[in-house]
Order: C-alpha cells, then structure tokens, then sequence
C-alpha cells in the first residue's frame, strides 16, 4: 500500500513540476518595421446636385492632407485612377482596384 502512495505522491509532484516549466513566457522579437505609405485613392466628394464642387474639391484635399501628412498613406494621382466617380449613386468597381 505504502508503495502505491509513494509511486502516485511522485508522480504527482512530477506533473505537478513540469506542468509549471512548461508554461514559458512567450517573447516575440521584432526586428524591422513596414516604413512605407500604403497608396490611397481618393475620389473627389461630390453632392447630388452638383452645386458644391468647389466645397467637395476643398474637402478632398484636406482628407488627402490629412493621411498623407500622418506618415501612413500616400494618396494616389487622380489621373491614375481606373474609373471616374461622378455620380453618388454610383459605387466603385471594387473587382478593378485589386
């Protein structure tokens, strides 16, 4: 009997002891960054009416300000876009963009 106990009290304080090594701290080691701008197309922000151009032209460049100034995007030339944008009804084709 008193081998018994003594088999299963050592196997007890052996699991008990590896089960606590192995749970080590996991260490991620980061050696380099992404430094570069992701390129964003922004289109030009239009009303239904036409009637605030001049106020949608003002809108868009502070968004594209705005993200090119935080390091993060570069806002891509409109003349290099896929497709023109003129109506708000009209969505972009996404399947063209990828």
């Amino acid at each position: 009997m008193t081998n018994r106990m003594n088999r299963f009290i050592f196997l007890l304080f052996f699991l008990l002891f590896y089960s606590t090594t192995s749970q080590a701290a996991l260490e991620i080691d980061v050696t380099e960054g992404n430094l570069r701008p992701m390129p964003i197309a922004i289109t030009t922000v239009i009303d239904r009416q036409n009637e605030q151009l001049g106020l949608g032209l003002d809108i868009t460049k502070v968004i594209a300000s705005d993200l090119a100034g935080s390091g993060l995007f570069y806002p891509i030339n409109p003349k290099a876009f896929l497709e023109e944008v003129n109506s708000v009804d009209r969505s972009p084709n996404f399947n063209s963009w990828q």
